[in-house]
């Protein structure tokens, strides 16, 4: 199976994600037995049969990947770097040396 999402497969996530992801989530219940066969899809209990089935796992890998590229960005950043999106490393540098005196500063006063 190829993880890529064909026109025909967006269309229906367009359209129905929505619904896929109330009964993947359990936030609605299934009412037929296709919707039935589709959670158990989603839980992994069976393999996807329908158009429907094959594009929500496919969305749902997609996902996974985004999610386990964001997890390796940043168990490669430092612990005390922040995200890329806050603020430039050179005024994270600036933020360090202001609360590195304020702290020396609290310490004499202490």
């Amino acid at each position: 199976m190829s993880f890529e999402v064909t026109d025909e497969e967006q269309a229906l996530l367009d359209r129905y994600l929505d619904f896929y992801e109330a009964l993947a989530s359990g936030e609605r219940s299934p009412d037929t037995e296709a919707q039935e066969h589709f959670v158990r899809v989603t839980q992994g209990k069976a393999g996807a049969e329908t158009s429907h089935e094959f594009a929500y796992a496919k969305f749902m890998r997609q996902q996974a990947q985004v999610r386990e590229a964001r997890r390796l960005e940043m168990e490669g950043r430092r612990e005390s770097e922040p995200p890329p999106e806050w603020f430039s490393r050179e005024d994270h540098g600036k933020l360090q040396k202001r609360q590195f005196r304020d702290w020396m500063s609290r310490r004499r006063d202490s």
